[in-house]
């Protein structure tokens, strides 16, 4: 069963602002979260009952999912950089 993919404005500003391949790939990686959001690098959050994040990269996809209702919230979208000093 197809779930409903919402994206909320703080994850579709950071889409926005992405360089254009890795919004291709973030793309790509929003769609297959209406196939199983569960998939892939997913891990639950700690001190959370159904917020996940979904590494690709560099880069976390955040997000809710409902189960009673198939829904998936993205929440955010957030770079992760390595500091080398």
């Amino acid at each position: 069963m197809k779930w409903t993919v919402l994206i909320a404005n703080p994850a579709a500003r950071a889409l926005r602002r992405a360089p254009r391949d890795d919004q291709r790939l973030l793309r790509g990686e929003l769609h297959s979260l209406e196939e199983d959001p569960y998939s892939g690098d997913t891990k639950m959050l700690r001190g959370t009952n159904r917020s996940f994040r979904r590494r690709l990269g560099p880069w976390r996809i955040l997000f809710d999912a409902d189960l009673e209702r198939h829904l998936v919230v993205v929440t955010n979208i957030v770079r992760r950089s390595s500091h080398t000093y």
